[in-house]
């Protein structure tokens, strides 16, 4: 299945090239997508500034992987799991959260072509663990985040985690980037 979705993750980027900066590198196991440069974003630098800039750096990267579960099950269905990570500047969270959106929805496509009817478990990375580079990230499953939704009073002030470290995680990071715009 993971080749299917590198190919059609490829002719995604080829097709989005044409009306944006997309670039994709690929790997047995791996693939990386980024999109937009830094000078697309600093337009106010002066022109001499910009040719100084040796290396742009993406706006937004995406790194898709191909992972062994975390599951105790033993079956050969429950090995791999596909691990969808994207970062961006805290300006641009709006748009990391759709172009997070743009590739779940290109690996649903693969899943439903392949797989019609499979059950597929979505869960959550710690955004705390992956700044800190935590080896294993916490996970959070859609079922604790749906019910710290409904415990919560309000989007904005709903916490999820904590009972370990003692320091809980926004939803609003969790699942918006930290960005308002995107909740409403």
């Amino acid at each position: 299945m993971f080749p299917r979705l590198q190919s059609c993750l490829r002719r995604h980027a080829n097709r989005k090239a044409a009306e944006q900066d997309y670039e994709l590198w690929q790997w047995a196991g791996g693939s990386k997508l980024s999109c937009g440069t830094a000078a697309e974003r600093e337009e106010q630098r002066t022109e001499q500034q910009q040719q100084q800039q040796q290396e742009q750096q993406p706006v937004m990267e995406a790194l898709i992987t191909l992972k062994p579960s975390l599951s105790s099950s033993s079956s050969s269905l429950e090995e791999d799991c596909v691990e969808v990570k994207v970062r961006g500047r805290r300006e641009d969270a709006k748009r990391c959260f759709f172009f997070l959106e743009e590739i779940l929805g290109v690996v649903d496509q693969v899943l439903l072509e392949m797989s019609p009817g499979l059950a597929v478990d979505k869960q959550v990375l710690s955004t705390r663990d992956l700044l800190t580079h935590c080896d294993f990230p916490r996970i959070y499953g859609s079922s604790e985040v749906v019910r710290t939704l409904m415990d919560a009073e309000g989007f904005a002030a709903a916490k999820i985690g904590g009972e370990d470290s003692g320091q809980s995680e926004s939803i609003l990071d969790l699942l918006c980037f930290g960005s308002s715009e995107v909740r409403t």
